[in-house]
């Protein structure tokens, strides 16, 4: 029986066996002992098209048996090759799941109903970025009233109105601070440009609905308007100071943005009546300030009586028989007083609680009972003596302005 397992020796090389004691040749191509066989021997047929014809030097074994196995090389086993199929596999799902992104934004963008316009240029990505649309340039408008950014509010206008000392971010802290704007929604967008862009929100509890007329400014979509005009002309009354949310104006035309607004004139006495604070709901309102006059509050009108009552005091207290500028004046000629000798006296009760007070602008006129004596040296029928018992009666009227915090008192 043959040593070889396949039942006789192997064919040697050329077509003959090889001689006893001698060995499989190397494998000149791999390095491992052994011949080429099949479809891994160098230059063996593998299907390429040669002459049929032409013989060429190989080795086969018998039909009946199998080549010997060759061992797979480290890490290209049959696992590895799934695993890196399947890596292949997911790169090509995301590249094509990357791809269906690009071109469903590039879509909407070409079809969104809110008027978006796409930038010039694509991003990092290579997708093409869409700037705001109308509907989002309102929200912006309205999201940065809210945080009482002016300066932010501004640039959603297509022009900066052209008197805008009011529309900074102190006086719209104040607007905030009294009335904040919140509940901020977009409903619906009209229209390609100039949108109409429909939005509800509130300022404090007062419920507001508008609609923004937006329209395209470049690759921008800008706000028409952004601010009211608020008109300032008939409140104004001689020079009593006009303040809203307490930023004085000098203006007879102010622009303000949507919030809540007192009127004020900085002054102790003086206001601009009880309805002082007006809620300008859009910038496209025309508010009314009708209801807005200078009055003399309750304050001013016991701070007038009391300046009226010094400058009544003070009257009484000088040692002249005609003290300048006071009610309590000795006019007749049937007595000279002698200059620094008056002493003058209340009679009766004190005239300031029967004082009548009328108000007239921004001031008060104060009405009160004369009933005065005068006693000092005088001269009268040629002989010069003490003198007792001069009075003085009737009805004098004082006249506070209360234009600043210390009243002026003037007597009639």
């Amino acid at each position: 029986m043959s040593d070889y397992p396949y039942g006789g020796p192997p064919p040697g090389p050329y077509g003959q066996a090889p001689q006893p004691g001698q060995g499989l040749p190397p494998d000149t191509q791999s390095g491992r002992g052994g011949y080429s066989f099949g479809p891994f021997a160098p230059g063996g047929d593998q299907g390429s098209g040669s002459d049929p014809t032409q013989s060429s030097p190989r080795r086969s074994y018998p039909s009946h048996s199998a080549p010997p196995p060759v061992a797979p090389k480290p890490g290209r086993g049959p696992r590895a090759l799934i695993i890196i199929g399947a890596v292949v596999l997911a790169l090509i799902v995301v590249g094509v799941s990357a791809l269906l992104v690009l071109i469903n934004l590039r879509q909407t963008a070409i079809n969104d109903p809110g008027g978006r316009a796409t930038s010039t240029g694509p991003t990092a990505s290579g997708a093409t970025e869409t700037a705001p649309g109308p509907a989002e340039a309102v929200t912006g408008y309205l999201t940065a009233l809210s945080s009482g950014d002016a300066k932010e509010a501004l640039s959603y206008g297509a022009t900066k109105p052209a008197e805008s000392s009011m529309l900074t971010d102190k006086v719209l802290a104040g607007a905030g601070k009294q009335a904040s704007l919140t509940a901020v929604e977009v409903t619906s967008v009209e229209g390609q440009s100039p949108a109409t862009v429909h939005a509800s929100y509130k300022i404090g509890k007062e419920q507001v609905t508008e609609s923004f007329s937006v329209i395209k400014s470049g690759d921008l979509w800008k706000l028409e308007r952004v601010a009211a005009q608020v008109e300032l002309g008939p409140i104004r009354t001689g020079s009593i100071p006009v303040l809203i949310n307490g930023t004085k104006v000098s203006k007879s035309s102010v622009n303000l943005f949507p919030g809540s607004y007192t009127f004020s004139t900085g002054l102790k006495y003086v206001d601009y009546g009880p309805d002082s604070t007006i809620l300008i709901k859009t910038p496209s309102a025309f508010p009314n300030t009708s209801q807005l006059a200078v009055r003399v509050n309750a304050k001013g009108k016991n701070a007038a009586v009391a300046a009226v009552k010094k400058s009544y005091a003070t009257c009484l207290k000088s040692d002249d028989a005609a003290p300048p500028k006071c009610p309590n004046r000795w006019t007749s000629s049937a007595a000279k007083w002698r200059d620094g000798t008056a002493d003058w006296k209340q009679r009766g009760s004190d005239p300031f609680k029967k004082a009548k007070v009328v108000i007239s602008g921004v001031q008060a006129q104060v009405t009160i009972p004369l009933r005065v004596e005068l006693s000092g040296t005088c001269t009268q029928g040629g002989g010069t003596g003490r003198c007792i018992g001069a009075t003085i009666t009737g009805t004098s009227i004082a006249v506070a302005s209360l234009q600043t915090n210390k009243p002026k008192v003037r007597w009639l």
